[in-house]
C-alpha cells in the first residue's frame, strides 16, 4: 500500500483530505490556530474516515535560511 498525502487548502479539498488521504500537507499552517482555521473541516472529513486509515497526519514544513544576519532577516521579511 502506497500512503497517500494531499497538499490541499480549500474547505472542500481539506475536509477530503481529512477523509480519505494518509496525510495532509498545509501551506501557512500554524498549529495553535489550526483548530480555528481548519477544524470544522477536519472534522467533517474525520466523520467518514474509514478506520483503518488511522489518524490523519499533518506534514508541515517551513522556510529555512542559511547565510548573513542580513540575508536571514531579508527572506524573514519576504516571508512576512
Amino acid at each position: 500500500r502506497i500512503p497517500i498525502y494531499v497538499a490541499s487548502l480549500g474547505p472542500k479539498n481539506v475536509a477530503m483530505t481529512a477523509e480519505v488521504a494518509d496525510g495532509w500537507l498545509p501551506i501557512f499552517y500554524l498549529p495553535e490556530k489550526a483548530a480555528a482555521v481548519w477544524g470544522d473541516d477536519l472534522a467533517a472529513g474525520a466523520a467518514g474516515r474509514a478506520d483503518d486509515l488511522g489518524p490523519l497526519e499533518v506534514v508541515a514544513g517551513g522556510a529555512v535560511c542559511i547565510g548573513s544576519p542580513e540575508t536571514a532577516k531579508a527572506v524573514r521579511d519576504f516571508a512576512r
